[in-house]
């Protein structure tokens, strides 16, 4: 499960790093023109490649508390016996749609 969410991540990553780029390209712009060009077409690829990244990243997130939900409910409960009280408190942190 690991290694498919740290390669999302990774991507994610990526994409933000190309936007700073973007930034420093755009700022060079105010001095030189086709540093302009270059920093609004870095712009654009890195806002379409992070929305992209993060969609695929919450899916994979999702899918993982999906699969591994009873792990994660008894890593999250207090107690060895989940009671009624955290149980519904447990309920309520990963219910979906809500």
């Amino acid at each position: 499960m690991r290694e498919p969410l740290a390669a999302a991540r990774a991507r994610f990553d990526a994409a933000c790093a190309l936007g700073g780029w973007s930034l420093l390209y755009l700022a060079l712009g105010a001095w030189w023109w086709p540093s302009a060009v270059v920093g609004v077409a870095l712009t654009l690829t890195s806002w379409r490649r992070a929305r992209s990244a993060a969609a695929g990243y919450a899916d994979l997130v999702e899918s993982t508390v999906d699969v591994r939900r009873d792990e994660l409910i008894r890593h999250f409960a207090r107690d060895p016996e989940i009671g009624r009280v955290q149980g519904l408190d447990l309920t309520e942190r990963f219910r979906k749609g809500t």
